[in-house]
């Protein structure tokens, strides 16, 4: 009997490897997708049960260690989310690990799966079992964009789903719709408070660098020319707060230097008032 799927209990990412991801998928200039790769492990996690004593459970955990991000979106699959094989081993790297999920990057949208994404998705657990060994969750990392302040801001969102492939079970039941499950997602190596621990889970790879995809390069040069336009609207920005403040400081200075004075003259007065007071007695 084959042992049972368990959900995914914690997603890692290390920080390097979510700023490439995040800077390739912004260097598009559009909507695009991509491939995640890493490695699961389960956890043996021994807690106190006030009925049965020490219990010994289970949790699943998933590592993505590196990815590959396309310049266009459906550079792996049609319209209707149906996988194309021969474009689908072409983004696969030759080594590293193993075939975790996939990535797709929608500027400006809900961090929602979309049908044709659920569709993927549910495709994709064939290879994703394959690649890994046995049958695990397939992930799916939707990633957003918003502009704020006239383009100089850029939030981006992100969310990672879990997929888990159907039971033996299940497989013999009439299909259902697929359900994707937020994961929590925890950033490895994120400040100093980590320290070396941020290394003791796994050993981040280096990123795949993103493919052209048949992308046309005036629309990189286009997007490279915004974010130069972009940084220098901040620096004006920022030169003419520097400029309001130096005024600022300097108008504080002349009017510190005029409380000074009248402190002086006030202190004059009540010394010849006081003597004033003194000679009348």
């Amino acid at each position: 009997m084959a042992a049972p799927v368990q959900e995914v209990h914690l997603c890692h990412v290390h920080g390097a490897t979510l700023a490439s991801m995040f800077h390739a998928c912004i260097s598009s200039g559009r909507d695009c997708d991509g491939l995640l790769f890493g490695q699961h492990h389960t956890k043996q996690i021994k807690q106190m049960d006030d009925d049965i004593g020490l219990v010994t459970i289970e949790e699943h955990h998933v590592y993505i260690t590196g990815f590959v991000c396309s310049a266009t979106a459906c550079s792996f699959y049609d319209g209707a989310g149906r996988l194309q094989g021969d474009k689908l081993s072409q983004l696969k790297p030759p080594q590293g690990d193993p075939l975790i999920g996939w990535l797709s990057m929608r500027p400006g949208t809900p961090l929602q799966p979309s049908m044709r994404e659920l569709a993927v998705t549910q495709q994709l657990h064939s290879q994703v079992a394959a690649a890994v060994g046995r049958a695990v969750p397939t992930l799916l990392l939707v990633v957003s964009t918003q502009s704020e302040h006239s383009g100089a801001t850029l939030t981006l969102q992100y969310k990672v789903f879990q997929a888990p492939p159907a039971s033996s079970s299940q497989a013999q039941q009439p299909a259902k719709p697929l359900a994707l499950q937020p994961t929590t997602t925890t950033v490895i190596n994120l400040g100093r408070s980590l320290g070396q621990k941020g290394y003791d889970s796994f050993e981040p790879v280096m990123p795949v660098m993103p493919r052209s995809g048949g992308a046309d390069t005036r629309s990189l040069e286009q997007s490279a020319d915004a974010v130069v336009q972009q940084v220098q609207f901040v620096e004006e920005y920022y030169s003419g707060l520097l400029k309001e403040l130096q005024v600022l400081c300097r108008d504080v200075s002349a009017q510190g230097g005029n409380i000074a004075a009248l402190q002086a003259e006030g202190e004059a007065l009540m010394a010849e008032l006081q003597s004033d007071a003194l000679a009348t007695r």
